[in-house]
């Protein structure tokens, strides 16, 4: 079963779980928190016999493209449970993203990648530009970062870039 919950709607349990989760897959990049810098939106998440198998973060927010403004959700900390990879669990995480993100009137979805052969199996398109963002690290804010990435990816929902992407505004932290 496949679920959408408000990070405001998530009990104790459920924050537990997603953070051992995180965790493992993540073993790098530890928290004491369901997130990691920022505290998502929302979270999409899977179970199986009551055990969330994976999930992502989902980020709810306007970022600007070039000079134009997007209702985005951002997609971060996507990951499944080791014993239930390769079974299209992640696939499908990003399907109710999509399907969600169709029913919200969301116009991308947008994520930061080290590795893109999944995202792209997904219609999701790299692209690199010069971006800024809020550098925010344990709850601290480090100000604001400008440099050109190369690790983006793209999923156009309910519209569609025409020009190259040359600028990239977060408008808040990077996910």
């Amino acid at each position: 079963m496949y679920m959408f919950l408000h990070s405001a709607d998530l009990t104790e349990e459920v924050e537990n779980a997603i953070m051992c989760g995180r965790n493992r897959a993540f073993p790098n990049h530890q928290s004491e928190y369901f997130y990691f810098k920022q505290m998502p939106y929302g979270v999409l998440f899977k179970e199986i016999n009551n055990k969330i198998v994976g999930q992502c973060s989902v980020i709810y927010r306007c970022i600007r493209i070039n000079e134009t403004p997007y209702r985005i959700f951002g997609v971060c900390d996507l990951w499944v449970d080791e014993e239930f990879q390769n079974n299209g669990i992640a696939s499908e995480l990003l399907d109710e993203l999509f399907s969600l993100s169709y029913e919200k009137s969301i116009d991308f979805n947008i994520l930061i990648a080290d590795r893109f052969d999944l995202y792209k199996k997904n219609n999701f398109h790299p692209f690199s530009a010069n971006a800024q963002w809020l550098r925010i690290n344990n709850h601290y804010n480090y100000g604001v970062a400008s440099e050109y990435i190369n690790d983006v990816m793209i999923r156009s929902i309910n519209k569609i870039i025409k020009e190259d992407i040359i600028n990239l505004d977060f408008l808040g932290e990077m996910f």
